[in-house]
């Protein structure tokens, strides 16, 4: 009798990958969606505890069959930022997930979501950070959300909503201009931590052998943000699995699909605001290299009955005290940092990856509206010999936008993240 070998290559390499989002811990979601992760990125790990019996015996070596405790599992992957295939302007259709599945794992981890609708135009532009968009459209544009609006002579320009009353929109950092009547304001998806989490996903992978293909429950952890020069700007997740299915037949098609998505950003030409939140213009400053740590705080909760594999649900319950985000720049020698650490200046962070032409250009932006610089700049001898500095920011509840909140989750979050 011998057993038959499978060689077949794993999904990591050649395969398909499937996202969808629970309505119900541990059950894959009703529509599963095709997904396009970073090729060769994927690593998945089934685990279940096997617990040994113990038994005495008066014969030495005498193990018994450890018995099948619970399962588990772990997924890892990373996903290109890219923004929805059209552009959200006015005339711009709302993505999906089947059409913008980085959505979901995003969606997922952060907690919130927020594209109320596609974008409008600016019909009364009063000033470089205030202006009027078209009637009943202000509601899609609460305090917090980023946007983009077109400038005539830089393009569409980044800007975060401070406040809305009724379609009367406030935003930050000022525009290089006054907006031209009829100006095009582009709506982005946006990410943002919540207070609380309780969402999960499953992951489905097949490589084209269709009778070994996984599914992983419950899933939910952390990721990090990557803006690398010469790469593309990507998160890399890290999610734990309730659960596991597999190796069985489970349908997953393995047929050749497009990524629905819009292309992958290069982090090329990008821009840093990084001043006080009291100023207003637009402060583009050199830095050299960007790393954001992200506290997501998502666990399961443990217990012993009314579980799935011992498992009951997500949430939000570690390092609730800390920071959400730390951000450290690396940077040439800078005065301003040093004043802005000896007076506890409060200041804005935003990096600005952006590509395409003016009027098109699309976006992946992390503005942190609120932070502080935690401890002294650190100096040290950098390429060709020059100072340079090492700037931990430490990202706090913003108080920066004002008026009635939509969401004021959003309206107050340390970090935000958004495509577009």
């Amino acid at each position: 009798m011998s057993t038959t070998p499978i060689d077949h290559v794993a999904f990591e390499h050649l395969g398909a990958v499937y996202f969808s989002e629970e309505s119900t811990f541990g059950t894959t979601g009703s529509n599963l969606r095709r997904a396009a992760p970073v090729g060769d990125s994927v690593e998945t790990t089934a685990t279940q505890v096997l617990v040994d019996a113990m038994k005495l015996s008066p014969v030495p070596f005498d193990a018994v069959t450890p018995m099948a405790g619970d399962k588990g599992g772990t997924v890892n992957f990373r996903y290109y930022l890219q923004p929805s295939a059209t552009l959200l302007d006015e005339l711009g259709t709302l993505p999906t997930d089947a059409t913008m599945p980085g959505r979901i794992p995003l969606r997922v981890v952060f907690g919130g979501e927020s594209i109320p609708d596609v974008g409008t135009q600016a019909a009364t532009p009063t000033s470089a950070t205030a202006f009027t968009v078209d009637s009943g459209d202000g509601a899609n544009f609460p305090a917090g959300q980023i946007i983009a609006v077109a400038n005539t002579s830089n393009g569409l320009e980044v800007a975060q909503v401070r406040s809305r009353s009724t379609d009367d929109l406030t935003v930050y950092p000022a525009l290089s201009g006054t907006p031209a009547s009829n100006a095009d304001v582009i709506q982005m998806v946006c990410f943002y931590p919540t207070r609380t989490n309780s969402r999960s996903m499953s992951v489905s992978a097949s490589s084209r052998n269709a009778q070994r293909q996984y599914t992983f429950n419950g899933l939910n952890g952390g990721c990090v943000l990557r803006f690398e020069r010469n790469s593309l700007a990507l998160a890399e997740f890290s999610l734990n699995a309730a659960t596991f299915t597999g190796p069985s037949s489970q349908s997953l098609s393995v047929a050749r699909s497009e990524d629905p998505a819009g292309s992958p950003l290069a982090v090329r030409n990008a821009i840093v605001l990084l001043q006080a939140v009291s100023t207003t213009t637009r402060v583009d400053t050199a830095v050299d290299k960007v790393d954001i740590a992200l506290n997501f705080g998502n666990i399961h909760l443990t217990s012993l009955t009314g579980t799935l594999e011992g498992k009951r649900a997500v949430a939000r319950g570690e390092g609730l005290v800390e920071t959400f985000a730390k951000i450290t720049l690396e940077m040439p020698d800078n005065a301003d940092v040093f004043t802005w650490f000896d007076a506890g200046t409060e200041l804005n962070f935003t990096l600005i990856i952006r590509a395409g032409a003016a009027a098109s250009r699309r976006h992946v932006v992390v503005m942190a509206p609120q932070c502080v610089i935690e401890s002294i700049p650190e100096r040290f001898k950098g390429e060709g010999n020059l100072t340079k500095l090492r700037v931990v920011l430490r990202a706090k509840i913003s108080e920066q936008c004002t008026g009635t909140l939509d969401n004021e989750e959003l309206a107050q979050a340390p970090l935000v993240l958004a495509l577009g």
